[in-house]
């Protein structure tokens, strides 16, 4: 019993779950995705069959994969581009603090999601989904 408590202590803390929200409303029935570290998941869900993305370095990656043919979206900044591109053209999202905009403007009228507890990375995760 005291082992598994000193393991308790001693392991390094989860960071809390990423959600992400349609609209500008944190209602439940209004969450999209989950971000768990760098998986991102459909729903409230965390199993492998819910897993839509992979998120490593600047690169979003489909599913589980890491090649070249499964990449979703490039991350530069605060900018969410399709594939492997940076140009304007490609631009799918635009990140400003928790909230993700559609395009370059960040108006009320482009906003796609906001993830209240997510940082940068865990957003532009979610954005290369749309």
């Amino acid at each position: 019993m005291v082992v598994l408590l000193m393991l308790a202590l001693l392991s390094p803390a989860r960071a809390a779950d990423c959600r992400v929200y349609r609209g500008d409303s944190t209602s439940y029935s209004n969450l999209l995705v989950t971000v768990r570290g760098e998986k991102v998941f459909r729903g409230d869900s965390s199993s492998y069959s819910a897993l839509l993305a992979t998120v490593r370095g600047d690169k979003v990656y489909r599913a589980d994969s890491s090649s070249y043919s499964a990449l979703l979206a490039t991350v530069r900044g605060e900018k969410v581009y399709r594939g492997d591109s940076s140009s304007y053209s490609a631009l799918i999202a635009t990140i400003r603090d928790d909230r993700i905009y559609r395009g370059d403007s960040s108006s009320y009228g482009n906003l796609l999601a906001t993830g209240p507890t997510c940082m940068l990375a865990e957003l532009a995760g979610a954005a290369a989904l749309f």
